[in-house]
C-alpha cells in the first residue's frame, strides 16, 4: 500500500485514494482493462500534479494541463524526478491504457491481461513512492505526513523538531489550524475502543496517540511564526464563542494553554478570561492545567478568588503536590495589588483543611508554598523586586 499524504488538496487527495482502492479491488476481481484504466490515470494524476507544484515550464510554452501523458512523462524525466527504469515503465502502461479502445487491441493484436496489470499496479506504486520521497526532500513534509509518521510511531516526537524545520509555512499553519485538530477530533468520534482510560485530573478520556498529538501541537505551536500563532489564538476564541460545549472543553484541553494569550487582542483576551472564570466555578479540573501564568491577567479581587478557589477544588489524591506547586508558582504572577488578595484566600483555604485530619498535611503543604505561618497566620511570603521579577509571560 502507499499513501497520498504528499497532497496537501484534500480533495485530490481523497480522489487518488478512492481510485487507488478501486484499482486494487479491479485487481481482486480480475479486472484487467480496468486496472490499466484506473493505473494510468493515476499516473498521470500524480505526476501532473507534481508538474504544477514546482512550476513547471513547458518549451513550447504549453499549459502543464494541457500536456499529453507522454509529454508529462518526458518532463518529469527531465526534471529528476523519474529514473530511466521507471520512465519507460510509464510509457509501457501508457501503451497499456491505450488498449482500452477495442479497435486498437484488433488492429495492434495485443491483449490485455493479469501480466500488464501487475507492471500498471507496480508502476503506480514506485511513482507514488518516487513523487512523495522528491517533494519531502525539496519542500519538506506535508502536515498529513506528520501526522502519518506520528501514527505509525508516537516515539517519533522526540524528532518533532526537524521534521518541522523542513516544513513549509503554509504547511505549518495547516497542521495546527486543519489537519492536526481534524485528525484528533476525528480519532475521538472513530476509536472509543481505544481509550485506556479516564483521567481524573483532565476530566477526559485519553488514549497514546491522543497524547502524541497533543505533544505534537504543542512542539508546533512553540515552533510558529507569531502570524500563525496569532491565527491559531483567533481559531481557538471562535470554537469558544460557536462551538457545542464537548468540543470546546475537549479542544482546550488538548491545545490550549494561557500563555498563547499573549498573541491574542485585548477583547479576545476578556473573551477566554471569561470563559476560564465559569469554568473554574463548575469544573475546575477541566481547565485547570491549562492556566500555569494566568495569574499576570488577573485584575479584580474578585478574579484572584475564583483562581485560588479553582485551582485548590481541583485537587484529587494524586495530584497535591501539583496544585501546591501551582499555588506557588502563580504567586509571583499576581500583581502586585492583587497579592494580600491571593495570600487571603490561599489563608482561608488552610484553615479549612486543617479541620480534617485527611487534609493537615496538604494544608501544610501550602502554607509552607507560600511562606504562611499557619501558628499565626502571618505571610512571610518576600515582595518587591523578589517578586516582581520578569516572567516567561
Amino acid at each position: 500500500m502507499v499513501a497520498f499524504d504528499f497532497i496537501t488538496d484534500d480533495q485530490f487527495r481523497t480522489s487518488l485514494e478512492s481510485d487507488y482502492r478501486e484499482l486494487n479491488a479491479a485487481i481482486e476481481s480480475k479486472s484487467w482493462k480496468s486496472t490499466h484504466v484506473l493505473a494510468g490515470s493515476i499516473v498521470e494524476a500524480v505526476l501532473v500534479d507534481y508538474l504544477v507544484a514546482i512550476n513547471y515550464r513547458d518549451p513550447g510554452n504549453r499549459d502543464v494541463l494541457e500536456l499529453g501523458l507522454a509529454q508529462v512523462i518526458s518532463a518529469c524525466k527531465s526534471e529528476g524526478l523519474l529514473t530511466q527504469r521507471a520512465e519507460d515503465l510509464s510509457n509501457v502502461v501508457r501503451g497499456y491504457r491505450n488498449l482500452v479502445h477495442p479497435g486498437r487491441v484488433k488492429r495492434l493484436g495485443e491483449t490485455v491481461d493479469e501480466e500488464g496489470a501487475t507492471v500498471a499496479k507496480a508502476l503506480v506504486d514506485l511513482i507514488v513512492r518516487a513523487v512523495a520521497k522528491k517533494r519531502d526532500a525539496v519542500y519538506g513534509p506535508t502536515a498529513e505526513q506528520i501526522i502519518a509518521r506520528l501514527e505509525s510511531d508516537s516515539s517519533r516526537i522526540a524528532f518533532l523538531g526537524p521534521m518541522l524545520e523542513k516544513m513549509r509555512p503554509t504547511e505549518r499553519r495547516r497542521l495546527l489550524l486543519d489537519v492536526l485538530p481534524q485528525h484528533y477530533f476525528g480519532r475521538e468520534m472513530e476509536h472509543w475502543d481505544r481509550y485506556t482510560s479516564f483521567d481524573m485530573e483532565s476530566g477526559r478520556f485519553q488514549d497514546l496517540d491522543q497524547s502524541a498529538l497533543e505533544k505534537a501541537f504543542r512542539f508546533a505551536f512553540d515552533a510558529a511564526s507569531d502570524e500563525i500563532k496569532r491565527e491559531v489564538v483567533s481559531k481557538f476564541v471562535w470554537i469558544l464563542e460557536n462551538e457545542a460545549e464537548i468540543k470546546r472543553a475537549n479542544y482546550e484541553g488538548a491545545f490550549f494553554k494561557v500563555t498563547d494569550l499573549q498573541y491574542a487582542s485585548e477583547a479576545q483576551i476578556e473573551i477566554v478570561k471569561a470563559h476560564i472564570f465559569v469554568v473554574l466555578s463548575t469544573n475546575p479540573r477541566q481547565i485547570v492545567n491549562s492556566l500555569y501564568g494566568i495569574g499576570k491577567l488577573l485584575t479584580t479581587t474578585d478574579e484572584t478568588i475564583k483562581l485560588v478557589d479553582g485551582i485548590i477544588a481541583s485537587r484529587t489524591h494524586s495530584n497535591t503536590q501539583q496544585i501546591v506547586e501551582h499555588i506557588e508558582g502563580e504567586l509571583p504572577n499576581v500583581p502586585p495589588a492583587l497579592r494580600d488578595d491571593f495570600l487571603q484566600q490561599v489563608r482561608s483555604w488552610i484553615a479549612s483543611l486543617r479541620g480534617s485530619k485527611y487534609d493537615v498535611g496538604f494544608a501544610e503543604q501550602l502554607a509552607l508554598a507560600v511562606g504562611i505561618d499557619i501558628d499565626n497566620g502571618n505571610s512571610e511570603v518576600a515582595t518587591g523586586d523578589e517578586l516582581d521579577d520578569e516572567i516567561p509571560f
